[in-house]
């Protein structure tokens, strides 16, 4: 409860914080997405708060968190979350499309729980657990609405197989018209209307981007020799305020790729290109150029040392330490003696350093941690590391 009160004072955090930057408090504070954040935030509190009382108090055995279901609204209306908001959004608008199909769904269902009621409420059937078997309403629909998805097949039918197979019928009924045929029906329409849905979404996206760009186009835009375009030195000042991060010859870079006539302003139509530009990861040369180059070029451009790094970088380096890791898997799975066990240990933890040195000096430090597992792997490698040589202190202390 200690994590989810950290996470509840994260998010409120979130919110306020954001509040500091928007021009309009008023508007800001009638968001939608965070009068759901904040209202879903104080009911937790409140929950947590009866939970409390009640788990002290009466009810220890019995009392529920009730609000859990509400978490994914956290994710739902947070900014850095825009895509699944779009899913939700699309999923909402599915939902009236699908529901007709939905209700056919639950009354197969259901009429097959009834029936399922009558046919076995009086046999004296009992589950392979013991328990009552179709002797409620209710217990009969939960557990035909469960083998709709064939979770509970073939166990919920076994009990009354084994009265009668006659009763096996009934269970292969339901299962072909409401699990392979409504079943079916019902994902066709759910991915049909999502489909469309999802479509227009795109389609309005689209539409509001062209829009945002040509009212850039219009602010930005500078009559030359009787001709609207944006200039190299506007487009230099867009630049620095839209990406200040890239570098004068980046900047250019791009504007040479937009301006494909050649002239001294690029048109309304070239300036559409500049969002997928802007997104094209675009690295310098010097960027590339790793420490152990720029420090020592002449080992560093040697041949032996090009034949290394151009083997570290080929798929058959990652396959040898790809059968190294399952070898110490499997190494780790036998039982072997203490000793034998620390030397096999020892083996491999040179191996994978040796794996990571050499990552290191081929692809420089920059290029090591862009990647994620090779961060990953640094961190477990060099920790067993150090556990394996405090282990060895350790012993070689006892000893003395």
């Amino acid at each position: 409860m200690l994590i989810e009160l950290a996470c509840l004072s994260f998010f409120v955090v979130r919110v306020v914080h954001g509040s500091l930057f928007s021009p309009d408090q008023w508007k800001y504070w009638k968001d939608p997405k965070n009068v759901v954040v904040i209202s879903v935030v104080v009911l937790t509190l409140l929950d947590m708060i009866i939970y409390i009382i009640l788990y002290n108090t009466c009810c220890e055995s019995s009392v529920v968190r009730a609000t859990r279901v509400l978490r994914p609204l956290f994710v739902a209306n947070l900014s850095d979350f825009r895509q699944i908001r779009k899913a939700f959004r699309n999923i909402r608008k599915t939902l009236p499309d699908i529901i007709t199909v939905l209700i056919l769904l639950l009354l197969a269902i259901t009429l097959f729980a009834l029936l399922g009621y009558m046919l076995f409420k009086d046999k004296g059937l009992k589950d392979y657990k013991g328990r009552s078997y179709f002797d409620k309403y209710r217990d009969a629909f939960f557990n035909l609405y469960v083998l709709v998805t064939s979770a509970n097949n073939p166990d919920i039918m076994m009990p009354a197989y084994n009265s009668s197979g006659w009763y096996a019928l009934f269970f292969i009924t339901f299962t072909i018209i409401c699990m392979y045929v409504f079943m079916s029906i019902f994902l066709a329409v759910v991915y049909h209307n999502y489909r469309k849905h999802l479509k227009k979404e795109v389609i309005k996206s689209v539409k509001r981007r062209c829009d945002s760009l040509y009212q850039a186009f219009d602010i930005l835009k500078t009559k030359v020799n009787g001709r609207w375009g944006v200039t190299l030195q506007r487009f230099h000042e867009m630049m620095h305020y839209v990406s200040p991060k890239r570098s004068p010859a980046q900047v250019h870079l791009l504007w040479e790729v937009l301006n494909d006539k050649d002239s001294s302003q690029v048109g309304q139509k070239e300036f559409y290109h500049i969002v997928d530009l802007v997104n094209v990861a675009v690295v310098e040369v010097k960027d590339t150029v790793t420490i152990f180059e720029k420090y020592f070029p002449r080992m560093y451009n040697s041949k032996i040392s090009r034949n290394i790094i151009k083997a570290v970088k080929t798929l058959v380096f990652r396959a040898v330490f790809d059968v190294t890791i399952v070898s110490n898997a499997i190494f780790i799975g036998f039982d072997f003696e203490d000793e034998e066990e620390d030397k096999g240990e020892a083996v491999f933890l040179i191996l994978f350093n040796v794996e990571i040195a050499l990552k290191l000096y081929s692809y420089g430090f920059v290029g090591f941690f862009r990647r994620f597992w090779n961060v990953f792997d640094l961190i477990v490698i060099w920790a067993a590391t150090m556990a394996e040589i405090i282990e060895a202190g350790k012993q070689a202390a006892n000893e003395d």
